[in-house]
């Protein structure tokens, strides 16, 4: 997959967390095992998303991840932190994407994209992003996404 290469700079992104590596994300090979990355990932956008709830009270309820990608680039090495750098993406009808970049030692080591849906309150069927979403995706979005 080609991408922009503004994704591998860590200053493309509007949001950043800084986590510690776990003895369990190790692999036998002693790198952070791919499932662990996967974590770490997950961890960015749920803070992403609490950010965005806290600009506008009310939105992003009824989220699912529709749709995960990683690109592993180089290794991560435990012991140490990482930074998920990580932004919005593209918006559709009602869904909306999350852009994401793993860096160790100031090198970009992974590159995720993730698929959010919105649906209805009773989580059976698709629902339209609001107007205000829509305007929450576009202020953290992540240029060259």
């Amino acid at each position: 997959m080609r991408y922009d290469p503004r994704l591998l700079e860590l200053t493309s992104y509007p949001h950043v967390r800084v986590l510690d590596l776990m003895f369990s994300d190790m692999d036998i090979q002693r790198h952070v095992n791919n499932v662990a990355i996967t974590r770490l990932f997950e961890e960015a956008r749920s803070s992403l998303h609490r950010l965005a709830m806290q600009d506008e009270a009310g939105t992003f309820t009824s989220i699912v991840l529709a749709r995960l990608e990683v690109h592993y680039l180089r290794e991560v090495s435990y012991p140490g932190q990482v930074e998920i750098a990580i932004g919005m993406g593209p918006s559709g009808r009602s869904s909306f994407d999350n852009v994401a970049a793993l860096f160790q030692d100031g090198e970009c080591a992974a590159l995720m994209w993730a698929t959010h849906a919105r649906r209805n309150e009773d989580r059976c069927a698709g629902q339209d992003l609001s107007e205000t979403e829509r305007k929450v995706v576009e202020r953290y979005r992540v240029p060259g996404s």
